[in-house]
């Protein structure tokens, strides 16, 4: 999971409203991974805007795959993970 919260990090584009607006905080976004490896069903539980909401949805929808979940006997299964994002202002202006 941390090699994922890395790659998470490392897609970040800031939001250049939140940047105007000074605005920061923490995203805990919701999802599953298929049998398949696929990441959807994507929930925002926690946001302190839209923007944010909007990144973190963004970024979950270009995951690549994953290694499925498996249950006792081998099978793959869907799973559900919770990941939190923060969003801290830096003195760089967003691209």
């Amino acid at each position: 999971m941390k090699a994922f919260h890395n790659w998470v990090n490392s897609q970040i584009r800031y939001p250049a409203e939140a940047f105007k607006n000074n605005l920061g905080g923490k995203v805990v976004a919701q999802f599953t991974v298929d049998q398949a490896g696929s990441v959807g069903d994507i929930k925002i539980l926690q946001s302190p805007d839209k923007c944010f909401s909007d990144e973190v949805t963004r970024i979950l929808e270009s995951s690549p795959k994953w290694t499925p979940g498996r249950d006792e006997k081998g099978d793959a299964v869907k799973v559900s993970l919770v990941i939190p994002v923060d969003f801290r202002m830096t003195a760089e202006k967003p691209s």
